[in-house]
């Protein structure tokens, strides 16, 4: 929560966002497949980021322990050395893969941040969005908080704006009218290398710069086909109407011994 400390420092975002082992969690928690993140929009979405690692490479190093390193060496800078006087809450629905989520990076901080002292509290789904809301009082939100996004269309544009100062869904509260600028400019802009380069730089200035999420990983979709079901071609917003499949009616007849 950007208007809630110590949340409201950006390093203290950065620190928080690189101290997370994201493979870790992936395969021990999630156990989905899933794809580490480190950047807002994942592969798939129009004017994506994530094959670029000039934007969010400090949340997937090589070596898990330089992002220690250097996010316990953003906390000290923002005034809390070996993590002393840190005391966060961190909020996610109680939904049981999102407790599990919650329990594993308190964990994942915990041991980082030694000194600090971090939180987790879970709410039923429809009291969490109304706690985050960003209309509600902030001593009544947690410190951070665990939410997804799953797109409407493939597209930054349904993406970004969504930290747009002005947007009513603006949960974060982030407010930078440098931000404001690039996302409007995107909006209308027609030349496509030009809103390209608008929303990479808008993804390197939520990311790099001003860290207002910590993106854990890009969703996956897991499902089972059968054998003989092939060239199977899904939209990466994951809606199953527009999937596209052939069937292998040879090795079709054949499973069935026919």
């Amino acid at each position: 929560m950007h208007t809630k400390p110590p949340f409201d420092d950006p390093l203290v975002r950065k620190a928080f966002a690189a101290a997370i082992d994201r493979v870790a969690l992936i395969e021990n928690v999630t156990k989905g497949g899933q794809v580490p993140a480190h950047s807002f929009a994942p592969p798939g979405i129009l004017d994506n980021v994530a094959d670029d690692m000039s934007i969010g490479g400090y949340l997937i190093e090589a070596d898990y322990a330089d992002q220690i390193a250097q996010a316990q060496a953003w906390l000290a800078e923002a005034g809390y050395p070996e993590s002393d006087g840190i005391d966060i809450v961190l909020g996610h629905d109680t939904a049981e893969g999102q407790t599990q989520l919650a329990q594993a990076v308190q964990a994942i901080w915990q041991e980082a941040f030694p000194q600090a002292k971090i939180t987790i509290e879970g709410q039923e789904w429809g009291v969490y969005i109304d706690t985050l809301m960003p209309d509600s009082r902030d001593e009544e939100k947690p410190n951070a908080f665990r939410l997804g996004l799953c797109a409407d269309y493939p597209d930054q544009n349904d993406w970004l704006p969504i930290f747009n100062s002005k947007n009513a869904m603006n949960i974060a509260k982030y407010n930078n009218p440098d931000y404001d600028t690039l996302i409007e400019a995107a909006t209308i802009e027609s030349n496509v290398a030009k809103r390209l380069d608008l929303y990479r730089q808008a993804e390197d200035m939520f990311i790099n710069q001003d860290a207002v999420i910590a993106p854990i990983n890009y969703y996956t979709f897991n499902r089972l086909y059968k054998p003989w079901l092939t060239t199977v071609v899904i939209s990466p917003v994951g809606a199953d109407p527009v999937a596209q499949w052939r069937i292998d009616w040879a090795a079709k007849t054949a499973a069935r011994g026919q």
